[in-house]
C-alpha cells in the first residue's frame, strides 16, 4: 500500500537510530522529536518538511476539491496550502486519505471521514508508533496479540462493525478519526466518527450531476483512465457516464477467467461499442513468487478476502504499467439499496426490540470452523457487542427509516472494514478512486427517496436515456446471467434455479490456487507452530486440508479462509519470534 510509518519520540535524540520497516521509502524525515518514512506510489504518497522548525506534512491516498461546479483532484500545492491551515477539516474534501502535519513535537493525524484509509498506533521501545501498516505496529509493539474478541464481526458476519485493530495494545483510526501525540505522549484522540448525511431533499439530476463531475475530472486527467468493466449494472452505469462525456478518452479492463459470464459479458459490450478493453489473466505464477505475493496481499488485506481472490486481484500493477488510472465502479449498489437486505425484510422488529441475537443471525457470514471453543465463544461475544455499539451510533430506525439504516450501516461498517483494506494496497499501485464512494454523492442519493433508489431505477434512467446501446446485453450476477430489465426477484430466481441445476459458474480460482500450494499449505498444517497454537482446533483444520486434497470439494472453502487467518497471523509476528 501506498503506506506512512513514524514514531512520535520520547527520547528527543536526533541522533537515535531506528530502522524503517520498508527498505525503499519515498521519503524520510527525523528531528528530536519524530521519526517519519513514507512510501508506495509517487502519485499517493506526498511530503513534504523544509526544516526542523518548520511545519511538516504528509499524505497517502487521493482527495477531491469540490464546487458547485467542479470537481478537481488536489495537487501537492493543494495539500500543502490545506494542511497548513490551523482550521484543516477533512469533512470539506471527497475521497480517501490519511493526512498528517507536524510541528514542534506536535503530531496531528486524520483520517477521510468514510474510513476508507486508516491509521493504527501503539505503544513502541521509543514512544508511539503510528502508521497504515497494522503488522508493522503489531511487530512494533511489546506483547501484541491477536484480539479474538475484536475480529468476532470480521470473522463471523457480513464484515466487521467496529473500528478495533484486532491486534491488543493497538488503536485505530476509523472514519473521520483525529489524534494528536505531543513528544511521544497521545494527547487527545477522536478515533472515529461514523458518517452520517444530512437527509436533504435532493433530486435524480442533482445526484448524476455529481457523479458526472468525476467522471469529468477523471478525463481530464494526464493519464487515460481505465474503467473496471463487469456484467453488472453499476460499472455499466459508469460506462453510460463515460461514453456520454468521452467517445475515446477512455478504456476498459477486467481481471480474471475468460470464461466468467461477468467477463464475457464485459468483453461483448466493449467490442460492440468499440471500446478499447483489456483483460487480464495470466498463469499462475512460480510456487516461490506465488507465495510471496500471496503473504504480501493477505497480510495487507486484514482477512477481508479470501486466499484465492490474490489470483484475481494482482493486475493493479499492470494498469500503471501501461499509463492508465483506475476508476472503479465498486459500491454503486448503495444507490439501488442492494445492501443488507435480510435485515430490511426480516430484521425491523429485531431493531425495535434491540433482539441482538436474531439481528446477527441476519447478518452472518462465518468464514471457516476453525477454532478452540474458547476463541469461538470470545469471536461470537465480539460480535454481538460490536452489532450493539455500531447502533447506538447510528440514528435510530423509527427516525430515519428501515431502508436508510441498512444503507447506513453498510456506509459506516463495510467501507471502513471491507474497502479500507484493499484500497490501501490498491494504492501502491496505481493511482486510482471510486466515484460511488464519495460523501458528496453520497449525500444526494440518501436524499432520494428510498423508492427512486430501489431496484436500480437511477442507473437504468441514465443509461436508456443517453447509452440505449447498452440496453441490448444481459446482466450477471453470482455467475449466472439474466436479461436486462428483469426485476431483483426474478434475477434472484434465476440464479437459484440456474445453481439447482448446477447451470453456474463456478470460479476455479481457489481450486487452482491451493493445488498450486498444495505442498506447502500441508506442511504448514503439519507444522509445529500450527499444531501447539492453543487459539485452532487443529483436528478441524487438519480434517479439512485431508479431505479436500482427496477430493472433497465442499472442504475447499474451509481450507481457503484457514490459510488466510494463518498467513495473516504470521505476518503480525517478528521474524524469529
Amino acid at each position: 500500500m501506498s503506506w506512512l510509518f513514524c514514531i512520535s519520540k520520547v527520547d528527543g535524540d536526533r541522533h537515535l537510530t531506528i530502522p524503517f520497516p520498508d527498505d525503499n521509502p519515498l521519503f524520510t524525515f527525523s528531528d528530536a522529536t519524530l521519526h517519519l518514512a513514507g512510501g508506495g506510489s509517487s502519485e499517493t504518497a506526498l511530503c513534504e518538511n523544509e526544516t526542523e522548525t518548520s511545519p511538516g506534512w504528509a499524505v497517502v491516498g487521493v482527495g477531491f476539491a469540490r464546487t458547485n461546479t467542479e470537481t478537481r483532484l488536489l495537487t501537492r500545492a493543494d495539500w500543502r496550502r490545506l494542511l497548513i491551515e490551523e482550521s484543516f477539516d477533512p469533512v470539506l474534501l471527497d475521497g480517501h486519505f490519511v493526512a498528517m502535519r507536524w510541528r514542534s513535537g506536535r503530531l496531528e493525524c486524520f483520517t477521510d471521514q468514510l474510513g476508507i484509509r486508516t491509521l493504527y498506533f501503539g505503544r513502541c521501545a521509543y514512544g508511539v508508533c503510528i502508521s497504515t501498516r497494522l503488522d508493522w505496529i503489531a511487530r512494533s509493539v511489546k506483547g501484541a496479540e491477536i484480539d479474538y474478541a475484536s475480529l468476532g464481526g470480521r470473522w463471523l458476519l457480513l464484515n466487521q462493525f467496529s473500528f478495533g485493530s484486532g491486534i491488543s495494545g493497538t488503536e485505530r483510526l476509523g472514519p473521520g478519526g483525529y489524534a494528536v501525540f505531543d513528544h511521544g505522549t497521545p494527547v487527545r484522540s477522536s478515533l472515529h466518527k461514523r458518517w452520517v448525511p444530512s437527509f436533504e431533499p435532493s433530486t435524480p439530476e442533482r445526484a448524476i450531476g455529481t457523479l458526472e463531475r468525476f467522471v469529468r475530472c477523471a478525463l481530464t486527467q494526464r493519464d487515460k483512465p481505465s474503467l473496471g468493466l463487469s456484467g453488472g449494472l453499476d460499472s455499466r452505469f459508469l460506462l453510460a457516464l463515460f461514453s456520454h462525456l468521452s467517445k475515446d478518452g477512455f478504456s476498459t479492463h477486467t481481471f480474471g477467467d475468460c470464461c466468467d459470464p461477468d467477463l464475457q459479458i464485459a468483453h461483448r459490450i466493449a467490442m460492440a461499442l468499440g471500446f478499447p478493453h483489456l483483460q487480464f489473466n495470466e498463469p499462475l505464477p512460480p510456487v516461490p513468487t506465488c507465495l510471496s505475493g500471496l503473504k504480501s496481499f493477505l497480510t495487507q488485506g486484514a482477512l477481508a478476502e479470501p486466499a484465492s481472490s490474490y489470483l484475481k486481484l494482482r493486475y493493479y500493477s499492470r494498469l500503471r504499467a501501461i499509463g492508465n488510472f483506475m476508476v472503479d465502479g465498486g459500491f454503486g449498489e448503495i444507490a439501488r439499496r442492494k445492501f443488507f437486505n435480510r435485515l430490511v425484510r426480516f430484521g425491523k422488529r429485531a431493531l425495535l426490540k434491540r433482539n441482538l441475537v436474531r439481528l446477527v443471525r441476519l447478518v452472518n457470514s462465518p468464514r471457516a470452523d476453525i477454532f478452540s471453543p474458547e476463541v469461538n465463544s470470545l469471536l461470537e461475544d465480539g460480535a454481538l457487542r460490536e452489532l450493539e455499539q455500531t447502533l447506538d451510533e447510528l440514528p435510530e430506525v423509527g427516525k430515519i427509516g428501515l431502508e436508510n439504516l441498512a444503507d447506513l450501516l453498510a456506509i459506516s461498517a463495510r467501507l471502513p472494514n471491507y474497502v479500507c483494506h484493499e484500497q490501501g494496497r490498491i494504492d501502491s499501485e496505481v493511482l486510482n478512486f471510486m466515484p460511488f464512494l464519495q460523501p458528496s454523492y453520497l449525500s444526494e442519493v440518501f436524499g432520494l427517496p428510498v423508492e427512486v433508489r430501489s431496484g436500480g431505477g437511477l442507473h437504468k434512467t441514465f443509461i436508456r436515456a443517453f447509452t440505449p446501446a447498452l440496453t441490448r446485453f444481459p446482466l450477471s450476477k453470482g455467475g449466472t446471467t439474466y436479461r436486462y430489465g428483469a426485476s431483483d426477484d426474478f434475477a434472484w430466481m434465476i440464479s437459484k434455479m440456474k445453481l439447482q441445476l448446477g447451470k453456474q459458474y463456478i470460479d476455479p480460482k481457489p481450486d487452482l490456487l491451493l493445488t498450486h500450494l498444495r505442498e506447502f499449505v500441508i506442511d504448514t498444517v503439519q507444522s509445529k507452530d500450527v499444531a501447539e497454537n492453543p487459539a485452532y482446533d487443529h483436528h478441524k483444520i487438519s480434517d479439512s486440508v485431508v479431505r479436500y486434497f482427496a477430493g472433497d470439494s465442499s472442504r475447499r472453502s474451509e481450507v481457503d479462509w484457514w490459510l488466510t487467518f494463518e498467513l495473516w497471523r504470521q505476518s503480525l509476528v517478528s521474524p524469529g519470534n
